[in-house]
């Protein structure tokens, strides 16, 4: 008599996510300057694959001057990736460069 084992699983029944490739600036068409601010600004771009159009919050990391700055921004991204509201901005993706962070965010117009 065979015995299966709780829990154990065949890779026939395993379900393999496909793999998310890491996005960079190559990936995005970059359209207007529609913000400003103190750590940098916000584009409109669209994702060159897809065509979707976000809004890239581009921040530079020479203005992090304390390590609160650094908290913050670090909870900024967080807060962003696990919302999902109807009123809120949400983030999809986030990447860097050596001197910038960049946020992709919904944009709704």
């Amino acid at each position: 008599m065979n015995k299966l084992k709780v829990g154990a699983r065949t890779k026939a029944h395993e379900k393999k996510e496909p793999e998310k490739k890491a996005k960079s600036l190559e990936d995005f068409e970059f359209l207007k300057v529609i913000g400003r601010g103190h750590f940098g600004k916000v584009l409109l771009c669209a994702e060159k694959e897809t065509g979707k159009v976000y809004a890239i919050k581009v921040l530079k990391k020479t203005k992090f001057m304390s390590q609160k700055d650094v908290r913050n921004v670090q909870a900024e991204r967080r807060i962003m990736k696990g919302l999902h509201h109807p009123f809120i901005v949400g983030l999809h993706f986030a990447f860097q460069s050596e001197d910038r962070l960049y946020l992709v965010m919904v944009f709704k117009f």
